[in-house]
């Protein structure tokens, strides 16, 4: 038996075993530790294309118009919003700075409607325009959003493709609203020409695929040391291990859902001759 134990306390692999086992264990607790908090998160983004721009004054006599008013450009923009915590957010959530969809109050808003909500129960409804010295606003108002739940809303406005709408609001307790940063969603408007690359990049098995690469690189890089090579491999696998937390919350999960993607990348376009 002692020489048994001999034999197991000699063996290198032995100590490489219990790192990588630690390691694994310590990420391991902090992703079920994240995904077990109760938060309250509301996430939006945006894209804008221009249908008409600069035709008046290109040619005498051309004149163009949005429901019977003469108009120097229209833009379409589609804006999405969704809760992206894990609580349910409801209606009586939000104090006296309710949840508006604002830009600049230099911006005519000549229509906006709701083009998709995946959860008809929500009854999420937005409201007339109102302008104030600050800006131009659309109120958003719902019985409830549970966790991915949200809506895609179609606005045409004279103002140019790249117009910044932002989500304003105020909830009770500790909720945050803000722009999502999806480095994915990022990366598949970028690629947009190229079509296999795009729909790779819009894909969460590429996040879960590169998070499980630069994990496999990490364990390779922290067993390194133990090999006689440079101790200067743990700073490679501190940043595999890195990188792992990046592809997996801001690829995989940080994405715009699913089942709003479609109709937020479907813009109208300008018919072309």
């Amino acid at each position: 038996m002692q020489e048994i134990l001999k034999a197991v306390s000699d063996n290198p692999l032995v100590p490489i075993g219990g790192i990588l086992l630690g390691v694994i264990g310590i990420i391991l607790a902090v992703v079920f530790f994240i995904g077990s908090r109760r938060v309250s998160r509301v996430r939006y983004d945006s894209i804008g294309r221009s249908l008409v721009e600069g035709l008046a004054g290109a040619l005498e006599g051309i004149e163009v118009r949005y429901k019977g008013v003469p108009q120097e450009r229209i833009t379409v923009t589609r804006f999405v919003f969704w809760n992206a915590g894990t609580e349910t957010i409801r209606v009586g959530d939000f104090t006296d700075d309710p949840l508006r969809i604002v830009c600049s109050k230099d911006i005519a808003v000549l229509d906006h409607r709701i083009v998709e909500s995946n959860e008809p129960t929500n009854k999420i409804q937005i409201r007339d325009v109102r302008k104030t010295e600050d800006e131009a606003s659309i109120s958003l108002t719902f019985d409830y959003l549970d966790s991915r739940d949200g809506a895609v809303v179609q606005i045409v406005h004279d103002g140019p493709k790249r117009t910044r709408f932002c989500l304003r609001g105020t909830l009770k307790g500790n909720c945050s609203i803000a722009r999502s940063e999806s480095p994915a969603y990022r990366m598949e408007r970028a690629l947009a020409p190229v079509p296999l690359l795009r729909d790779l990049a819009k894909s969460s098995l590429f996040g879960w695929f590169g998070a499980l690469t630069y994990f496999a690189i990490g364990i390779a890089a922290l067993v390194a040391p133990f090999r006689g090579t440079s101790w200067w491999w743990f700073l490679l696998a501190a940043f595999c291990f890195l990188a792992t937390w990046i592809m997996i919350y801001g690829y995989a999960m940080g994405q715009v859902p699913r089942h709003f993607r479609r109709e937020l990348g479907e813009l109208p376009m300008a018919n072309k001759p």
